[in-house]
């Protein structure tokens, strides 16, 4: 994936957001480590019950952050 973006000011880091039901999925998302961090949190407890019959009880969220304070920038990460 690459991902372009533009921003009028920086405020605070960007992050983009990818949800998961596998909670190793951290592990096949390969990235530069000086353009981002990544996290993974659970958030079945956030969860409203039309999600859980959807999507079933568990729930993960990847977090990467973007470590640049550029106001223009490209990012790529791959996921296998």
């Amino acid at each position: 994936m690459t991902e372009d973006y533009e921003l009028s000011e920086y405020r605070q880091p960007t992050c983009l957001m990818l949800m998961t039901l596998d909670p190793d999925a951290l592990q096949r998302i390969h990235f530069d480590a000086n353009q981002l961090s990544a996290t993974i949190e659970d958030i079945s407890d956030k969860l409203d019950p039309l999600l859980q019959h959807m999507w079933g009880q568990k729930m993960y969220r990847i977090i990467l952050t973007v470590k640049s304070t550029k106001t223009k920038n490209k990012i790529k990460y791959t996921i296998r």
